[in-house]
């Protein structure tokens, strides 16, 4: 059996479920390689309130350890595959 460390690529990451799974799978020490439109603005307030801004959002999941926040667009081929590479 492989001891490689595996990481999960999450979409829809600042979305409802998608925060869900960064949180859970942080909690459990699992590496998560998440997929955004748009970079994280560091100039933002990090929230993951219920009513907080899917900037807000990225932001707070950014600076959670074994969190790597990809830039792209799931229907972009190559952003996909820099997401699962």
């Amino acid at each position: 059996m492989s001891t490689a460390v595996k990481k999960v690529a999450v979409i829809g990451t600042t979305g409802r479920l998608g925060r869900q799974a960064v949180l859970q799978l942080n909690e459990n020490n699992v590496p998560a390689r998440c997929l955004l439109r748009h970079e994280v603005d560091k100039s933002v307030k990090p929230s993951i309130d219920k009513d907080a801004s899917s900037a807000e959002v990225a932001a707070y999941l950014a600076s959670l350890p074994n969190v790597e926040m990809i830039k792209g667009d799931v229907t972009d081929e190559a952003s996909v595959m820099e997401l699962v590479d």
